[in-house]
């Protein structure tokens, strides 16, 4: 990502001033831009609540997900795991955490035809 500002940008040294809104408008693109720097800022892949469908691989099924949180572990890489809870017709509901990477496209998907998709890839193997 290029910065739009740069670390002078937060108090104004070495740089022209602006008043009112449009300094503040600075300092903050400026802080967002040092917290993504330095790792503090990610982008999630979807919101709170979104509904997904999770291929069961253990029972065979597909599962109709809600994503319920979102989890930064420091000791893997990625760091972002995301936490949803399923509803199986085997054991009912049930909450469960993945890795970002091994997740979406993968065992949760945005629609209930890629997950029907990969659950019949899945039993060819």
């Amino acid at each position: 990502m290029n910065r739009l500002t740069t670390p002078a940008a937060k108090t104004g040294t070495g740089l022209p001033t602006y008043s009112g809104p449009l300094q503040e408008l600075i300092t903050v693109l400026a802080e967002y831009e040092d917290a993504a720097e330095t790792g503090m800022l990610i982008r999630m892949p979807c919101k709170l609540g979104t509904i997904c469908y999770y291929v069961n691989p253990a029972l065979h099924e597909v599962c109709s997900a809600e994503i319920i949180g979102f989890e930064i572990n420091k000791y893997t890489n990625p760091s972002l795991w995301i936490e949803f809870c399923y509803n199986s017709r085997w054991v009912g509901k049930h909450v469960h955490k993945e890795r970002e990477d091994s997740a979406f496209g993968k065992s949760l998907f945005f629609t209930e035809k890629e997950a029907e998709q990969a659950l019949k890839e899945a039993r060819k193997k």
